[in-house]
């Protein structure tokens, strides 16, 4: 059997669809860009009319991994204390609402690598700082950690010590 080419006029026609696709790119990219302006700008919002007046200062992000749940368990979540919201991705992470404001957050600025376990710390005005574990719990597996170390020393940085 013989397979039929297509149309000179179906050739054209794609022709003219990419040759006019081909400058709605920047646009696109623009309006990515705004979009992710736009959504930073309300998060800052959010956290800074939500969060900071309520005290709450901190996310932490983990899953229940053998690797750092205990971690985070036993030291992380109780230096935060009350001051921390915590998302737990293997119990809650499918159940979270589309509008719920620690999920949107998290999903916004956690990347493509090194996602979790993480903190971000809020500072007054909106603004948010992040410590990622994911690469330091590697390098610790491996016997390395100094990273691990440098990581909680920057959260004992960010929490205020009791006497």
């Amino acid at each position: 059997m013989k397979k039929e080419q297509p149309s000179v006029w179906k050739k054209v026609g794609v022709i003219l669809m990419l040759i006019t696709a081909v400058p709605l790119i920047p646009v696109f990219i623009v309006l990515l860009a705004i979009y992710m302006l736009v959504a930073a700008i309300g998060f800052r919002i959010a956290i800074a009319f939500f969060y900071v007046p309520r005290g709450i200062r901190f996310l932490v992000v983990y899953s229940d991994s053998a690797q750092w749940k205990d971690y985070f368990e036993s030291q992380v979540l109780p230096g935060l204390g009350n001051r921390a919201r915590s998302i737990n991705l293997s119990t809650e992470g499918g159940k979270k609402g589309k509008w719920d404001l620690d999920w949107r957050f998290y999903r916004h600025t956690c990347g493509y690598r090194n996602r979790f376990p993480v903190v971000y710390s809020f500072t007054r005005f909106g603004g948010w700082k992040t410590v990622r574990f994911y690469d330091a719990f590697i390098e610790a597996k491996r016997g390395k950690v100094e990273s691990l170390e440098k990581a909680k020393a920057t959260l004992d940085q960010w929490t205020p010590q009791t006497a």
